[in-house]
């Protein structure tokens, strides 16, 4: 089935499809085509579909032609046409493909569910996803050249996101969207967010392998962005993450050229995913996972979900307002930095105890770091042991970087715990 609007007449005519119950109800939804061709739908005609019988009458797809797509009742005689879905609480089911060409604009009902099997924008389109709306499309959407969705609510595709030449899809202040991307032009953008501070989070959840062109993923600072399902993003060029990431497992960042900057404030957190670019860290970077590349670390580096191991597949460079935090379970279980490369030391080496009951004994050997080759050594060594006596230094190696933990003898602790003892006592007597 396809319901194309005919430009052929200028005079309005409305038409009602409503839930009555009469004789020729079936062939009316077996002969709608010939129904609308017979009216000779105009640019400003208006059509209101109940919902109960939208399923069956658009199973094999709909074609709007230079349309308002509405799911409010309307009677609005406009310039295009206008289709409504009435009653605030109807979820929409489609079985067919929608294609909106020139549709400037779509919206759903704060309480509305939509699901359509595939969606094409085309010819200047704008659809918009209310505030409050889902939409959900379980196979592709195609936005062509100069056209747009924009999504207020929640969208869901089950297929790929194709963008034209200029065309572009934005998820905004506390919106989501999940899906993916692929066949995306140089100058298609997709945009996530705004830098407002303290505003609304917005999710952008990517599920399967996704390509980007120069520049064309814009995130706002308040983003969850999020690469699942063993998806691999793809970026044509130099990356600013101004957002908190997540890389899932086996999922993983590549950018082809330029380098990826996690900004501070913001953290990339590795669940067994990689991030494969040169890397500037001025925020945080925790996690179990992979750098395939160099990082520079201004800001902070914390391996494993404690315990656990990052590798870096390049060199390490800590700078001097860089810090290494790493956490020990016991013994044999803490974290560790796996480096293929060189590392350059400068900066903070901070230690912290997972197990508060847990005292290294004296001596203790941590090997936090190993590398193919070492220069420089930390400013800072410090950690939260929660204990007077105890002392702790970096050990430096051409292979590899270790934490020292030393604590005094229990003689000793006697002396000073007496010494202390008396210098309270005298303070009494002056």
């Amino acid at each position: 089935l396809s319901c194309t609007w005919s430009a052929e007449h200028k005079t309005p005519r409305l038409l009602i499809l409503s839930s009555f119950s009469l004789p020729f109800l079936d062939m009316l939804r077996t002969s709608l085509l010939v129904v609308l061709v017979w009216l000779g739908l105009a640019n400003a005609a208006t059509i209101i579909f109940n919902p109960s019988l939208l399923s069956a009458l658009l199973t094999g797809g709909c074609t709007v032609d230079n349309a308002i797509l509405s799911c409010t009742w309307s009677a609005d005689l406009f310039t295009a046409a206008s289709v409504g879905f009435p009653g605030v609480d109807d979820d929409v089911s489609l079985e067919g493909s929608l294609t909106l060409l020139g549709v400037t604009l779509i919206r759903f009902n704060i309480a509305n569910t939509v699901s359509i099997k595939s969606l094409s924008i085309q010819n200047d389109g704008q659809v918009t996803v209310a505030t409050g709306a889902s939409l959900n499309i379980g196979g592709a959407v195609t936005i062509a050249d100069d056209s747009s969705l924009d999504i207020f609510g929640s969208a869901v595709v089950a297929g790929a996101v194709s963008l034209g030449s200029s065309a572009s899809l934005s998820v905004a202040p506390g919106a989501s969207f999940t899906g993916s991307f692929v066949a995306t032009a140089l100058d298609a953008l997709v945009i996530v967010g705004d830098s407002t501070a303290g505003g609304a989070r917005s999710s952008l959840i990517i599920n399967a392998n996704s390509l980007f062109g120069n520049n064309a993923l814009v995130l706002g600072a308040n983003v969850d962005f999020s690469v699942v399902n063993a998806a691999v993003v793809t970026l044509a060029n130099a990356f600013t993450a101004l957002c908190n990431v997540v890389i899932d497992a086996n999922a993983g960042i590549v950018v082809n050229s330029g380098v990826y900057t996690q900004t501070n404030g913001t953290q990339l957190t590795l669940n067994n995913g990689y991030l494969s670019a040169s890397v500037n860290n001025i925020g945080t970077i925790s996690g179990n996972g992979a750098i395939n590349g160099s990082l520079t670390n201004s800001g902070t580096l914390s391996p494993g979900s404690s315990p656990g191991t990052t590798v870096i597949r390049g060199d390490y460079t800590q700078t001097s307002s860089g810090t290494y935090k790493f956490e020990i379970q016991d013994g044999s279980r803490f974290d560790r930095l796996v480096i293929t490369g060189a590392i350059s030391r400068n900066g903070i080496l901070h230690a912290s105890l997972l197990d508060k009951s847990y005292r290294p004994s004296n001596n203790q050997r941590f090997q936090i770091m190993t590398h193919r080759s070492a220069s420089g050594s930390f400013n800072i060594v410090r950690g939260d042991f929660d204990d007077t006596f105890a002392n702790y230094k970096a050990e430096y190696n051409s292979g590899d970087t270790a934490l020292i933990y030393t604590t005094s003898s229990a003689s000793t602790r006697v002396m000073v715990s007496l010494f202390t003892l008396a210098i309270v006592c005298l303070s009494f007597m002056l």
